[in-house]
């Protein structure tokens, strides 16, 4: 099993949480991304660099994910495939998807772009950007803890 992160949109401070738990738990952490990143060198960390371009970290992700990885998107439609594929998907906010959850989200992902097509102010507010930190974190160690157990480093 390991982590798979799609990078591009995922903070310091989260791509912080799971490289400290990689190295603590010896699980192997393969962020993908479409620009350079600044992670530390580790035996337990892989950097992908993909091409500029739509969707292009997520096809890597699908290409190499694995029933039982730990999948790390923002990305809606993307963690939707990546739960058909038996992945355990965890937002970067700390919201850990189901296939219920996911039609939930998607329902609401389209209300919001409407509302943001005709014009209306519907950004999240600061509070709720740090508590998902601490979320993330919860989520994250208590769902890599489980993967571990089941399928192994």
């Amino acid at each position: 099993m390991k982590i798979l992160i799609d990078a591009d949109n995922c903070s310091r401070k989260i791509r912080d949480i799971i490289l400290r738990a990689s190295e603590r738990l010896g699980v192997k952490s393969v962020f993908v991304a479409n620009t350079q990143l600044e992670i530390s060198s580790s035996p337990y960390t892989k950097i992908i660099k993909v091409d500029p371009g739509r969707n292009g970290a997520d096809s890597k992700i699908l290409s190499i994910v694995e029933k039982g990885d730990i999948v790390i998107t923002a990305d809606i439609p993307f963690a939707s495939i990546a739960l058909e594929k038996k992945a355990v998907v965890i937002n970067p906010r700390g919201d850990h998807y189901t296939k219920e959850k996911i039609k939930e989200r998607l329902s609401m992902r389209n209300f919001i772009s409407n509302l943001r097509d005709k014009g209306l102010d519907v950004s999240s507010n600061k509070m709720s950007k740090i508590n998902s930190v601490k979320r993330f974190s919860e989520i994250f160690d208590r769902e890599l803890t489980k993967a571990v157990k089941l399928y192994g480093k």
